[in-house]
């Protein structure tokens, strides 16, 4: 089984668009993140990790992630390579079942999760929002966004809070960020 999205990454006042893509098959159970030279390990071992400290049981395949080779890793500090993880989780997740989502090939997501689950979303200005939009002038675009985002015609909003849930809540002291609930 395979899919894909796209994850965006915030330089300076510009995004870069990069195709995230995985599978799983029966080998050797285990996860391999491609792509992030030196950043694959350490977000791969946060996963193994979120998944034992919140229960999150995925099956026992192998499971690749592999951010697209177009994407010059070097010319990107870790700071704004992190905001990957949420795409790479989110694909992750979607490939062992745990996330019930249908088709991501048109989804766009950004975003970082830090040991304990509590995750950051990329806040997109409005003027990358339009720009997004755009691109889904023929065929409208999915947005993974916090359900409070307003977004253009040309993006349709696929709120994190559903998607994600029951894995994700709302913190309830009103920071804004997402928390990770055990199952």
């Amino acid at each position: 089984m395979g899919t894909s999205l796209y994850g965006v990454i915030p330089f300076g006042k510009r995004l870069k668009i990069v195709e995230i893509f995985g599978y799983s098959t029966k080998g050797i159970p285990g996860l391999e993140i491609v792509g992030l030279k030196n950043l694959a390990r350490p977000i791969r071992e946060k996963f193994v990790f979120l998944g034992k400290t919140k229960e999150v049981t995925c099956p026992l395949r192998r499971y690749v992630l592999c951010v697209e080779s177009s994407l010059d890793s070097d010319k990107f500090t870790e700071d704004e390579l992190r905001y990957l993880e949420f795409p790479l989780l989110l694909l992750y997740w979607s490939l062992a079942g745990i996330v019930q989502i249908g088709n991501l090939s048109d989804c766009f997501a950004s975003g970082r999760i830090d040991p304990q689950g509590v995750m950051s979303p990329y806040e997109f200005s409005s003027e990358a929002l339009h720009w997004l939009a755009a691109k889904g002038a023929r065929s409208p675009l999915r947005l993974l966004a916090p359900a409070q985002m307003q977004v253009p015609d040309g993006l349709y909003k696929l709120p994190i809070e559903e998607v994600m849930e029951p894995l994700f809540r709302l913190d309830r002291e009103g920071s804004g960020q997402l928390h990770m609930s055990g199952s």
